[in-house]
């Protein structure tokens, strides 16, 4: 028999989650560090209206993205979002002006964007490099996780590191 006061509280449930765009298939969400949600749709970047609120407000856009959301993550000093488009969408075999693979700088009140930083296809995660990196110029470079155009039949990746502030992978 379990009591009362050891069952922990229920976790909430959000309802009003923003539609998606016709393009993608789901959201990419990260946690601030003062508890706030962000979700990235391939279009857009939504903020949570409080902590535990069940409410979100458009904080960014990409016009015209036509990419599943890929990662998204804040910046090592927490003043900007790295956005990638990741493995989904319109591929870069597709020849598209917009397609999976393009990573977006934002900043974390947000903006509307039109030029990618760079361009690392099929990719899958995103991390922060640790300040104490030996890599010169850690707050601005970021370890991304890609694959190649076969992933669905053979699943490689490797780990390549992305400078945001050049575009230089």
């Amino acid at each position: 028999m379990v009591r009362a006061e050891d069952v922990p509280a229920p976790v909430g449930h959000l309802m009003n989650v923003p539609a998606l765009p016709w393009s993608s298939f789901h959201h990419s969400v990260v946690y601030s560090t003062d508890g706030l949600l962000y979700l990235w749709d391939g279009s857009y970047v939504w903020q949570q209206d409080g902590v535990g609120v069940d409410g979100f407000t458009q904080i960014g856009e990409v016009p015209g993205n036509m990419a599943d959301a890929g990662p998204i993550r804040f910046s090592p000093d927490g003043t900007q979002f790295l956005l990638g488009n990741g493995a989904g969408g319109w591929g870069p075999m597709s020849g598209e002006e917009y397609h999976a693979g393009r990573l977006f700088g934002m900043p974390i009140g947000g903006a509307v964007l039109s030029q990618p930083l760079g361009d690392i296809d099929y990719h899958y995660d995103i991390a922060t490099l640790p300040s104490q990196s030996t890599i010169a110029q850690p707050g601005q470079k970021f370890f991304i996780n890609f694959g190649w155009e076969n992933y669905m039949n053979d699943p490689k990746s490797w780990v390549s590191v992305f400078d945001a502030a050049t575009g230089m992978n």
